[in-house]
């Protein structure tokens, strides 16, 4: 009959739903307007104190479970506001349950009791723990890096997450990362605008991207920033934006000092090189390819010996030797081939490296120098020679008077040898100086303190001096003052006849 089929129906639905809850891993409770216990599933007995048995009993007079003591503060508490609670449990076996009390409503919301879960979240817990070390660990990692990482929320306009390295760096707290127009006023003017459209461009496209700009700090400073930009997209859109701020404003000094050290290297006029131990060049800058002729490429092919002139090859491997064994040369001089065939001569000053089997070098073409030199001593010598063969005495004295040079005919007119007459001064008693009237000259009216006193020339001023085993002889003396670079009076020369 319909009525018979009810039942069984209905029979089945209950055994249905007696194996759902027999097999289901979820702790369920029900409890009936009374607060009796109406139906349980297996779980509910391994986590607390009740049984099949205690069906029908009222929950109050059970211990539910000891790690749950406010169960029936919490049952009151929903019958009374119908607001559902959660709570985290821990059984006695340490599993981890989610219990949550609710009312229990029929299909036409009314209330008909409680109805108390425990799903068990141990492993859940367990991960939360997991990322929770693991975002303590790596906010510990990115807050002790010397860096500052941050967030930007594209909607919000917001900065979401600045690290405290700002403080460290830049001398701004993180709060005082309000918004985007914060980090715009601060950018360097030279750097603004390139940067916040470069920053926008990239962010409009979703790229990732990595960009170096000037940033000021908070005592009005500039430093170098390294920016490198991740963007999150959402529906296709960028929504954050996360990155790391490097201060590189010491790697920027450096690259601007080597750029000035390499236009000096590129620019000197000295001849720069980098040698090796093994004989060949191994870095040489332009001056030396202007003044030998020769192209980089060629004097980095060959060992440097064979750009040396024959004649200077040996002082040239003794230097080399010399610097080899670790002590610096100044001033070593040799003579270089040039591509024209031309000799050009070069003063050098090299200092070794030894861990790198290398040395440094700076040479200069003293060419014009060397000679001028011998153009000078060429001169020096002939005007030796005139002054040597000259029938006149020549004598120069130095400022104070004394005889510092006498040339070869000094020696006859005075009858004493060039050494003894640089040992002597103007005014020496051994001359035995006398006037035309035979009396003796004070010194301050002899030639000498004259022209020192006037800064003028003395001409044809004659007076006596004995000669050893001679007798008098009558000196006719010109003299002229001698000046320095600076003007101020140096010392006197003299010609000197006998009249």
């Amino acid at each position: 009959s319909e009525y018979q089929n009810k039942i069984e129906e209905l029979t089945r639905l209950t055994n249905d739903l007696n194996n759902l809850l027999k097999n289901t891993e979820v702790g369920a409770l029900y409890l009936d307007r009374n607060l009796c216990i109406r139906k349980i599933t297996p779980v509910v007995s391994k986590i607390t104190n009740i049984l099949d048995s205690d069906i029908g009993r009222p929950i109050s007079h059970i211990a539910v479970m000891a790690n749950y003591p406010d169960m029936a503060d919490d049952i009151d508490s929903v019958v009374e506001t119908l607001r559902s609670i959660d709570k985290e449990i821990i059984g006695s076996d340490n599993k981890v349950w989610q219990a949550r009390v609710r009312p229990y409503r029929t299909e036409y919301n009314a209330v008909e009791g409680i109805m108390i879960t425990f799903v068990e979240i141990t492993h859940l817990k367990k991960v939360e723990n997991e990322l929770r070390n693991n975002e303590d660990k790596y906010r510990q990692l990115v807050e002790n890096t010397h860096a500052i990482a941050w967030e930007y929320d594209i909607e919000k306009d917001q900065w979401t997450y600045v690290a405290p390295q700002s403080k460290d760096i830049l001398g701004y707290k993180p709060k005082e990362w309000t918004n985007l127009e914060f980090w715009k006023n601060n950018l360097h003017p030279d750097d603004r605008e390139w940067a916040s459209l470069y920053c926008s461009e990239c962010t409009k496209k979703g790229e990732d991207h990595t960009f170096e700009y000037r940033f000021k700090t908070k005592n009005g400073n500039y430093l170098w920033l390294r920016d490198v930009v991740s963007i999150e997209l959402s529906d296709n859109k960028p929504s954050k934006l996360r990155g790391l701020m490097f201060d590189i404003t010491t790697k920027k000094e450096a690259e601007q000092k080597l750029a000035l050290s390499n236009d000096i290297f590129k620019h000197s006029i000295d001849m720069l090189c980098i040698a090796g131990f093994d004989g060949y060049f191994k870095t040489l800058n332009p001056s030396w390819s202007r003044t030998l002729g020769w192209t980089t490429e060629e004097l980095l092919g060959k060992p440097w010996l064979e750009f040396v002139y024959p004649d200077d090859k040996t002082v040239t491997e003794n230097a080399k030797s010399t610097i080899v064994d670790g002590q610096e040369v100044y001033q070593f001089e040799n003579r270089y081939i040039c591509k024209d065939g031309s000799i050009k001569w070069l003063s050098w000053n090299s200092f070794p490296y030894p861990e790198k089997k290398i040395m440094f070098g700076v040479a200069r073409d003293v060419t014009r120098l060397k000679e001028t030199q011998n153009e000078l001593k060429a001169s020096q010598e002939l005007l030796q020679k005139v002054i040597d063969n000259s029938p006149l005495a020549k004598t120069l004295l130095d400022v104070d008077g004394n005889i510092i040079y006498a040339n070869k005919p000094a020696e006859n007119i005075f009858g004493i040898s060039q050494k003894e007459i640089k040992s002597r001064s103007y005014d020496a008693s051994k001359w035995k100086i006398t006037g035309l009237d035979g009396k003796p000259i004070p010194a301050e009216k002899l030639p000498f303190a004259t022209i020192k006193r006037t800064g003028k020339s003395v001409s044809d001023f004659r007076h006596y001096i004995e000669i050893p085993g001679k007798k008098k002889v009558l000196l006719s003396i010109f003299g002229s003052p001698v000046f320095n670079a600076e003007g101020a009076f140096d010392g006197v020369v003299f010609s000197i006849g006998i009249v």
